[in-house]
């Protein structure tokens, strides 16, 4: 009996947009056990560098004038002051990628955690709190500078009850409120699968499965969206992958990623 893919031919998913997936609460149990970072801008000739921790919210945010990494392990270190990092999760730019970062995370014990490129869903949290940033900024009629705007905002927020906390960023990092904080997660996570089951299941791959990966550059109309093909070679976790590429690996997320469905006898 030949069993062959009936729903979609390979060049059929080469030019079709991918279908959403179903998407991970990422959770965590105690300060700094999960802290992301990012850079906004240019933002009239300037940049502000964020970070937030997953477990209580707790946001900082600093206007910088150039993207140079000395300025980054600066912010990491006042960051680090008020909260002992344990992951930190950054993009790959060229700044995150730096020596000078590296360095910064060996000599305090710091895993540093790099999201998939092009793929900015993976750091949802921070992406988010930029958004924030960004939109307060815009919405502040009062008087003052990006450095001062951008203190109030912050200040804002982090004074503001938040509904999946049921306090305010600053009232989480009063270690008696742990507990609280652990049962309301709960309670979040609980709510976010009920809403993933009306997605639909999200398919996870497996090392040895043949792909074909999305395009992010280049998306001239009529080209593929989808075009070089690879193999899974590793997992990596939270629908991440490590996919062998002609000679060479990359690092993508499910999402940009397609199943080859060979025809085969039985």
């Amino acid at each position: 009996m030949v069993k062959t893919e009936i729903n979609k031919c390979l060049r059929c998913k080469m030019y079709n947009p991918q279908r959403g997936k179903k998407f991970i609460f990422v959770t965590a149990y105690e300060p700094g056990e999960k802290v992301a970072a990012d850079i906004i801008g240019p933002i009239n000739g300037s940049y502000i560098i964020t970070a937030i921790d997953y477990f209580t919210r707790k946001a900082w945010a600093k206007v910088i004038t150039t993207r140079e990494s000395n300025k980054l392990v600066k912010f990491f270190d006042e960051v680090y002051n008020d909260i002992k990092i344990k992951i930190l999760i950054l993009d790959q730019s060229k700044e995150n990628l730096s020596i000078e970062v590296k360095q910064w995370a060996t000599r305090n014990n710091v895993r540093i955690h790099y999201i998939s490129p092009f793929h900015h869903q993976s750091n949802g949290r921070i992406e988010r709190f930029n958004r924030t940033i960004q939109e307060g900024i815009y919405k502040d009629n009062s008087f003052g500078n990006l450095k001062t705007k951008t203190k109030r905002v912050l200040d804002v927020y982090n004074n503001v009850r938040h509904s999946a906390l049921g306090m305010s960023p600053d009232e989480a990092c009063n270690p008696k409120r742990a507990q609280e904080i652990k049962l309301k997660q709960f309670e979040e996570i609980v709510k976010f699968n009920q809403r993933q089951k009306k997605r639909g299941a999200e398919f996870i791959f497996k090392e040895g499965d043949r792909v074909i990966i999305r395009r992010e550059t280049d998306l001239t109309k009529g080209k593929p969206r989808f075009e070089s093909q690879g193999i899974i070679i590793n997992i990596l976790g939270n629908n991440s992958y490590n996919v062998k590429v002609h000679n060479k690996t990359i690092k993508r997320h499910g999402s940009q990623l397609k199943l080859i469905v060979e025809d085969y006898f039985e």
